[in-house]
């Protein structure tokens, strides 16, 4: 059995080997997978990731995938693994996949279309009002990470500077930043379902969403890879993107097998991994697309002012966009 501390050792973070089950995919493509046992990161366990789990459960196996999904504590960690070549393709945030850019590591988006803006700034029910605020802790996956510069960016609307009115606590995965909240250590954490209806359920407050207060679509998720990869193992890629695809589709028609996979995935409970399906899947794309040019100036305007970039960067920069533009051909 391969243990989170060999994954640590060899650069890859905490890897969960998810079950590859019932059958999903038919007709046969006109390309071949290169790469079956491919190793396929992604940055956290959240329901953002709902498509991969339905994938892994439905759609890997009928179309010759027999590798993994790792599943990490952070962007970060995630993006020390494809740097280190530990995964091979990665679901990754686009904050992430440009900190990756940025340090010069040569890696691009290949797909879109987890256009999720579902976080919120919840707080402990002594909190309000953003006057409750002040001189209080949230906590957020790591520093510098998509959590942290959406919540900094909620604290300056509100007219409070980071670090000094208000505390940011790196609380690893979404659990951990609501175990840290329940348990008092922080007064806050920025959450997405299914987290923020567990602690509503509680008692905590919903004070803030990411909807209302930055964007109503955010480009949460894309699916990544090196340069050198995505040129040698193309048919792998559009094996990935093919499975992908047929899971979003599937998840669509037929909710009680998508929440089931979310449920299996997140271990929780089958009602509320419902709620959180109706809560996000209107949220995903088939297509990969990235959200409209408005929000996507948010997005920028987010990375600018957290000193990640001194402005928007064309999609040029970061999106090989050669599967998107080819879709009638590889999609199922």
């Amino acid at each position: 059995m391969t243990t989170r501390r060999d994954l640590l050792t060899a650069g890859m973070g905490a890897g969960i080997s998810l079950a590859l089950r019932a059958p999903g995919l038919a007709a046969t493509p006109n390309f071949k997978i290169e790469k079956p046992d491919v190793k396929i990161g992604a940055s956290v366990g959240g329901a953002g990731f709902l498509p991969v789990y339905v994938a892994v459960d439905h759609t890997w196996k009928p179309n010759g995938i027999t590798g993994d999904l790792y599943t990490f504590r952070s962007d970060t960690e995630l993006a020390q693994a494809i740097a280190g070549d530990s995964v091979d393709v990665a679901c990754i945030s686009l904050d992430g996949l440009v900190s990756l850019i940025a340090a010069d590591q040569p890696c691009m988006a290949i797909y879109g279309g987890f256009n999720t803006a579902a976080f919120a700034w919840v707080s402990a029910p002594s909190i309000k009002s953003w006057g409750d605020v002040k001189n209080t802790s949230i906590a957020v996956t790591s520093f510098g990470s998509m959590t942290d510069e959406i919540a900094r960016d909620m604290m300056m609307k509100h007219g409070l500077t980071p670090l000094t009115d208000v505390r940011v606590v790196q609380g690893g995965p979404p659990l951990s930043q609501l175990q840290i909240l329940q348990s008092g250590r922080a007064q806050a954490a920025l959450l997405a379902p299914p987290w923020t209806l567990i602690a509503k359920s509680q008692g905590f407050n919903l004070l803030a969403t990411e909807k209302d207060e930055i964007a109503s679509a955010w480009p949460a998720e894309v699916w990544a890879a090196k340069t050198k990869f995505i040129e040698e193992y193309p048919g792998t890629l559009k094996t990935i993107l093919r499975a992908h695809v047929a899971a979003v589709r599937m998840a669509r028609a037929n909710p009680s097998l998508a929440a089931d996979s979310l449920a299996n995935a997140l271990k929780i409970k089958p009602d509320l991994a419902k709620a959180t399906y109706d809560a996000l899947m209107p949220t995903f794309d088939d297509r990969g697309r990235l959200p409209d040019p408005k929000n996507m100036a948010i997005f920028w305007g987010v990375e600018q002012r957290a000193g990640k970039v001194s402005g928007p960067w064309p999609n040029s920069k970061f999106l090989d966009d050669r599967f998107i533009k080819t879709f009638s051909s590889w999609a199922p």
